[in-house]
């Protein structure tokens, strides 16, 4: 995939995953910087779902401006795409993109959803630079309402096989108005963890407790630049690495790096999800 990162104002970043796609970027959007500089910078995913096929479903929350699509679609185009983004600049963005994706694979199933998805996080303005966004409660009625993954999706029309949430420190919020999927089907999730506030902190460790109620007793971490750490099936252990990147957000440790993403799964996912781990890891060896 070649990256152009243009900081001009008066033109766009921008990647291109194959000669007949471009994606393009906001101006000063970091994503093409981050991928340049870190090798293993947002690689994973498009191995998680080599595997898929048509009636298979991908949710991406927080799709952005379509960046992890288009790495999704190069490495397979089979499944159905729903892509949900709030932000009116990245939508704009993300609506462009995927006509371009489109136009490259005539059969391709994309679904768009201009919403903010969560279950308590409600009636928010979203504040943002350097391409990515997050919420903040407003005092009056004028914010954004927060949709329920739950209403949103229609389980009788998909097949959800993997559900990948980025929302900036409420992703567990977000995988919490997801419990009636969650629960009935047990997609394989894929979520960042970042915490800035003490109720994330909080929200993270309930829903992963949740998570484990609900059989999802194996979490695969990465660090924020897309490294592969370890798997952890406890949940004690799972809390004492959210505190370790606490007490860096607090500044009361020297910072190593800025949060966690996390691949969780059921028993029966563990081998799809080990795998992609392994060609993943061999692809940047």
């Amino acid at each position: 995939m070649n990256v152009s990162n243009q900081n001009s104002t008066e033109s766009n970043n921008q990647i291109n995953p194959s000669d007949n796609i471009r994606i393009i970027f906001p101006p000063n959007h970091n994503f093409p910087l981050y991928y340049n500089n870190n090798k293993m910078y947002d690689r994973f995913l498009p191995f998680l779902i080599k595997s898929f096929n048509e009636k298979d479903t991908v949710i991406d929350i927080g799709a952005n401006v379509g960046d992890t699509l288009a790495g999704f679609v190069m490495s397979n185009p089979k499944p159905k795409f729903i892509c949900i983004e709030p932000e009116d600049d990245f939508y704009s963005y993300l609506t462009t993109n995927v006509n371009t994706i489109k136009s490259a694979f005539k059969n391709i199933n994309i679904r768009l959803e201009k919403k903010l998805v969560g279950k308590f996080v409600d009636n928010v303005k979203l504040i943002g630079e350097h391409g990515t966004s997050h919420s903040e409660k407003v005092i009056d009625h004028d914010g954004i309402k927060s949709s329920k993954l739950d209403d949103i999706v229609d389980l009788t029309q998909d097949k959800i096989r993997l559900l990948k949430v980025d929302i900036d420190g409420y992703d567990y919020d977000a995988i919490n108005s997801a419990e009636r999927i969650i629960n009935s089907i047990h997609p394989i999730l894929f979520f960042e963890c970042e915490t800035k506030i003490d109720f994330q902190l909080d929200g993270y460790k309930k829903t992963i407790k949740n998570l484990f109620n609900m059989d999802y007793k194996n979490f695969y971490a990465f660090d924020n630049f897309g490294n592969y750490l370890c798997k952890i099936t406890d949940v004690f252990q799972l809390n004492e690495m959210l505190d370790y990147v606490w007490r860096e957000n607090q500044q009361k440790s020297t910072r190593t790096f800025y949060y966690f993403d996390f691949a969780a799964c059921v028993n029966e996912d563990c081998d799809v999800v080990e795998q992609s781990i392994k060609e993943f890891l061999g692809s940047i060896c």
